[in-house]
């Protein structure tokens, strides 16, 4: 790979940020295979990937990292177009991310975060033709059924990775990091509200069984982040000794989102805990 030292362009900032939006703050290493791919399609050294995504994270208070505070014109000038004063607009960047793939040729099939097929979170119905996220993101007048399936599926995989590098790979509740033991919530739903499906204020990591819990209103979480588990769920007359204890060592205990870089929401979490609170 041949690397140069020029300073970055706009493009390249912007396929950078689309990186740094999905990525763990503990990822953010030459050794991320990521990380080295971006460094490959733009033909970049892996250190100055990681240089460019400190950068990045630099406009971030909750993820300064190794506080590598060198940010360009370009990059403030990136960061602002798609900042939107509390988080990042994940649609407009990955778009544009997609788009410049194919402006400069650059290699999309490296770039895994941009690609469904790569996603393990994000599997298209069928595997006949090889689309990107850009194929996804085109609005239909007439949409069939399995173009919202597939549009829905990459949509959520985006979420997913969005969320979990807002918590870092973790379960808010649990702290359990292994990657696909750890899924992402919607506080509000998905269904019922298009505007924040996509927002990581609007997602929780939360393991399998607590997220169905959350779904299922057995698990509440007020705007504080104080946990609650359901009188329903504990009065489970089949319920065993020790999953009585996990579930009340859980009840009461408090989430810290302060050291996130987008907290969720506190409106959504109280609007969330109201309906939780009605269920019970």
């Amino acid at each position: 790979m041949t690397s140069r030292q020029s300073d970055w362009s706009i493009e390249e900032t912007t396929i950078a940020l689309s990186l740094y939006a999905v990525t763990f703050s503990s990822q953010i290493h030459v050794r991320n295979p990521q990380i080295i791919a971006l460094s490959s399609m733009i033909r970049r050294s892996p250190g100055s990937v990681k240089c460019k995504l400190f950068n990045l994270a630099s406009f971030d208070d909750k993820a300064r990292g190794q506080n590598l505070n060198h940010a360009s014109q370009n990059d403030h000038t990136v960061w602002n177009r798609y900042f939107d004063g509390r988080e990042l607009k994940l649609l407009p960047l990955m778009r544009e991310a997609v788009d410049l793939c194919k402006q400069f040729n650059w290699d999309i099939s490296r770039a895994d975060w941009l690609d469904p097929l790569d996603n393990d979170s994000c599997i298209p119905l069928s595997s006949s033709t090889h689309p990107t996220l850009r194929d996804y993101m085109i609005d239909s007048k007439v949409p069939n059924e399995i173009q919202v399936l597939q549009n829905q599926r990459c949509m959520q995989g985006l979420f997913r990775n969005a969320v979990l590098a807002n918590f870092n790979g973790a379960c808010a509740i649990t702290g359990c990091n292994i990657k696909c033991l750890v899924e992402a919530a919607h506080i509000l739903p998905w269904s019922t509200h298009p505007s924040e499906r996509l927002k990581q204020s609007n997602g929780l990591a939360l393991t399998p069984f607590l997220h169905t819990a959350y779904d299922e209103d057995y698990l509440g979480i007020d705007p504080d982040g104080k946990v609650f588990v359901s009188a329903k769920l504990l009065s489970q007359k089949k319920m065993n000794e020790k999953f009585y204890q996990y579930l009340t060592d859980i009840d009461g205990m408090k989430i810290d989102f302060s050291k996130l870089r987008v907290p969720p929401d506190k409106d959504y979490l109280a609007k969330r805990f109201q309906n939780y609170r009605l269920h019970q």
